[in-house]
């Protein structure tokens, strides 16, 4: 199959090396997106807040707050801004964008939804996420494989800048990523730790499933996200979904058909009663329900069916797949960026451009031992 990745996606790779040493390649290899990107952020909190944002006190803020949880990401962070030669500050207000919008008050149409299918027998489980986000980044991500010296490789999507968002590790599981709305998010005008910064460390440090679960739960946070963990090994496959919010973490396990679906809204009933969601995007809870039914009875067996069955416009911008509407302004303008599964059996994090209605579009395969291959819709 072709080496080359398809339809204008960025990979880069990372050979084992420290932190500080790892993000100054990366930031000098894509300097160019980096400072595109924090430009682009900039933008949308101006919007959200409806006025000026000083970026260089709220980073700083943040950048603090990963220190204190990881200085292996904390100077990553910083190798990051000397490559692409930007404040390090702004490199972690990257980093820390979903605790930032929170801060401002940002609302949530048209976001992500996730389906993980653990299937029966010995099936590996099939997972596939629409990243729906505002289409003016649509060129401000990318691919990254992270090797360490203990052999472990990690490939991650993520946007220039960001240690982390939706991956895979070769230990056996992966995470998907969904944004929460809750009424405890920014109850203090402290940064907790950046849900990107904790899915990433996530993924470097854990052994195994529940060393991984640990380190979620243990995460003291200041915005609320749903992270899927899906594990697969020798001993079997899982899969549970954690509402992290600043009240403390709850869990929400699959149907006893080993499906378990996550768009926008809380789905434990503690979470649920400080859930924004009703008010600032009760599209989460349509697309849940299309989804539902789409799959009920079903279990689809290969990427390409749960893509078809993702392939849905049911509510417009708010769809599973999504599309800006004409003539929406920035802050507003919701489209399905990339669809991704994880294969985390393989330890392959596999990617698309756009949305899953985009037949035209190819698979891209980053492989838990540096292979990579393209399959075609």
């Amino acid at each position: 199959m072709p080496q080359t990745p398809p339809d204008g996606l960025v990979v880069h790779r990372s050979a084992p090396m420290a932190p500080g040493d790892r993000g100054e390649e990366l930031g000098a290899a894509h300097a160019e997106g980096v400072r595109r990107t924090i430009e682009g952020y900039e933008r949308l909190f101006r919007t959200v807040a409806g006025g000026a944002v000083d970026l260089g006190v709220l980073g700083g803020e943040a950048l603090r707050a990963i220190d204190a949880f990881s200085p292996a990401a904390g100077a990553e962070v910083r190798g990051i801004a000397l490559g692409a030669g930007a404040a390090p500050e702004h490199v972690a207000a990257l980093n820390a964008r979903t605790e930032i919008l929170a801060l401002l008050g940002a609302g949530g149409r048209g976001e992500c939804s996730t389906v993980v299918v653990l299937g029966p027998g010995d099936q590996p489980p099939l997972t596939l996420q629409t990243w729906d986000w505002h289409d003016h980044f649509a060129d401000g991500w990318m691919i990254w494989t992270v090797e360490h010296d203990d052999g472990r490789v990690v490939h991650v999507l993520t946007e220039y800048g960001m240690l982390g968002k939706i991956g895979v590790s070769s230990r056996g599981f992966g995470l998907h990523f969904n944004i929460l709305h809750h009424r405890a998010d920014a109850a203090t005008p402290a940064i907790g730790v950046p849900l990107h910064v904790l899915a990433r460390a996530t993924l470097d440090r854990a052994e195994d499933a529940s060393g991984a679960l640990a380190m979620l739960g243990a995460a003291e946070v200041s915005a609320s996200s749903a992270l899927t963990l899906v594990a697969s090994g020798n001993a079997g496959k899982s899969a549970i979904s954690a509402d992290l919010v600043p009240e403390g973490p709850r869990f929400v396990a699959p149907a006893p058909t080993g499906l378990l679906i996550r768009t926008n809204h809380c789905l434990d009933p503690a979470t649920a009663l400080g859930d924004r969601a009703p008010r600032v995007g009760p599209d989460s809870y349509l697309r849940h329900d299309v989804l539902s039914r789409a799959l009920y009875g079903r279990t689809p067996a290969t990427r390409e069916a749960l893509r078809a069955l993702m392939a849905n416009h049911t509510g417009g911008s708010g769809a599973v797949c999504c599309h800006p509407e004409e003539g929406a302004e920035l802050g507003d303008r919701w489209a399905t960026l990339a669809t991704v599964s994880l294969d985390v059996h393989a330890g392959e994090l596999w990617v698309r451009r756009n949305g899953p209605c985009d037949v035209a579009s190819q698979w891209w395969a980053a492989g838990a031992r540096a292979t990579a291959t393209t399959e075609a819709a």
